[in-house]
């Protein structure tokens, strides 16, 4: 890891110090977020306010070159990134697209979830995907394969998820519980049989580990999930990931010039173990 120190000699943010150094934005914030950076040899995650005479610190870490997980790229212009995320790749950190390819991430897949993802390339585009995502007029679609014979209908299924961090996983229940937040999941068949089923997903809210979650309550658990699923009907598939993948990603008609690109349009996949 390569450390350059530099003396501050003004007031100013940490952000733009460190960009004036040649650091574009999305490098400043990959910084801060692992923490490789130190004022005054005190780490820190946060745009505080420099002063004259601070010393700033940062750590550099080498660029990942492993070939085998290369980023299969759906769709690029000057403000935005669409890609296909194979298993076995992080979104975030030096190691993710985020780190790897120098954007940033404005919304998530689970490490070994495959499928569609939208990263921006400036802050304003990364301000304008993070407003269409919370208000929901960006459409995602998954697709999964199911233990045993569904039946859905486009039926939206409440429940009720509660997070566990220190475990990494979620605990669903049908009624409210203490610290719970309310799902929303819709599910359609698209093929079944008796041992499995394909399985459309539309989120409705979104929440960790929601489809992988909510699917195992409704006793039909994603193939190759070994948290929520059976390991030993995994094993019988030959899977240790699961089969679930984003395959379809639809925008908005935008008016922000630096959407322009994406707007109005809808990209679909379809994803390997399907084929």
């Amino acid at each position: 890891m390569e450390k350059k120190a530099f003396i501050v000699d003004g007031d100013i943010q940490l952000v733009k110090f460190l960009q004036s150094k040649g650091c574009d934005f999305v490098a400043v914030k990959r910084l801060l977020r692992q923490k490789d950076v130190k004022v005054n040899s005190i780490r820190t995650n946060k745009d505080i306010l420099l002063k004259r005479a601070d010393k700033v610190e940062v750590y550099l870490r080498p660029k990942s070159h492993d070939n085998s997980l290369a980023i299969d790229k759906i769709y690029e212009d000057d403000y935005v990134l669409v890609v296909n995320k194979r298993p076995h790749i992080e979104t975030c950190g030096i190691g993710g697209i985020e780190g790897r390819l120098g954007v940033i991430a404005v919304h998530r897949l689970d490490r070994n979830t495959s499928g569609l993802m939208v990263f921006a390339k400036t802050e304003r585009a990364r301000a304008a995907l993070d407003r269409a995502f919370k208000q929901r007029s960006i459409v995602k679609k998954y697709l999964c394969l199911v233990h045993g014979d569904t039946h859905f209908d486009s039926e939206t299924f409440r429940a009720y998820l509660v997070k566990d961090s220190k475990k990494s996983r979620v605990y669903v229940f049908d009624s409210p519980r203490a610290g719970s937040k309310e799902i929303l999941t819709q599910f359609r068949t698209m093929r079944h049989g008796v041992f499995d089923s394909v399985v459309e997903c539309n989120l409705l809210t979104g929440r960790t580990h929601q489809i992988r979650a909510h699917l195992a309550f409704l006793s039909h658990f994603v193939i190759g999930d070994n948290k929520y699923g059976d390991k030993e009907i995994n094993r019988g598939y030959g899977q240790n990931v699961q089969l679930l993948s984003c395959t379809e990603l639809a925008f908005p008609i935008f008016e922000e010039e630096s959407l322009k690109g994406i707007s109005g349009k809808t990209f679909n996949i379809t994803p390997t173990w399907l084929r």
